[in-house]
């Protein structure tokens, strides 16, 4: 899917997001570099790194870990096979940044979407993290797709 990496409104790279690994596959342009996460923007300016490398294991940092406690439990009531699954959840949105994935036929904003201004949906984490049946379809417009750490979150 081609696709915008954002910083708020500030289009940092024009990409391919691959929805069956979660990944990127490939970058076709840096738009602002100024504007791009730490590692890309670190990458970009050392030619000796892979700037798809860099940009995946940034993205794949901002989710799940794979030893949070409870995590099987999780992914299971979810219905999902990989905590990665849900990186690009909600536009990979998250509380503890301003990027995100847009579309690139898509006329969405910062404003329209961010968690900082809209409500999210925290039950399905909730449910998922306590309980020990699946979910049926599962709203997962929430942060917890993108809130790294060891403890549980809901």
């Amino acid at each position: 899917m081609k696709s915008y990496l954002m910083n708020k409104n500030k289009i940092v790279a024009f990409i391919e997001f691959n929805e069956q690994s979660s990944s990127i596959d490939k970058i076709y342009k840096i738009e602002n570099i100024d504007y791009a996460p730490l590692s890309l923007f670190n990458a970009y300016h050392d030619r000796s790194k892979n700037l798809v490398k860099e940009l995946n294991a940034w993205f794949k940092g901002r989710g799940i870990p794979s030893w949070r406690k409870d995590v099987e439990k999780l992914i299971r009531n979810l219905g999902i096979h990989r905590t990665d699954e849900l990186l690009n959840k909600a536009y990979a949105l998250s509380l503890s940044d301003q990027y995100w994935l847009k579309e690139a036929n898509s006329n969405l904003t910062w404003k329209d979407i961010n968690f900082f201004e809209h409500d999210f949906e925290y039950k399905a984490f909730f449910d998922a993290s306590i309980n020990d049946s699946t979910l049926k379809n599962p709203n997962l417009k929430t942060p917890n797709n993108t809130t790294d750490g060891m403890l549980q979150k809901a």
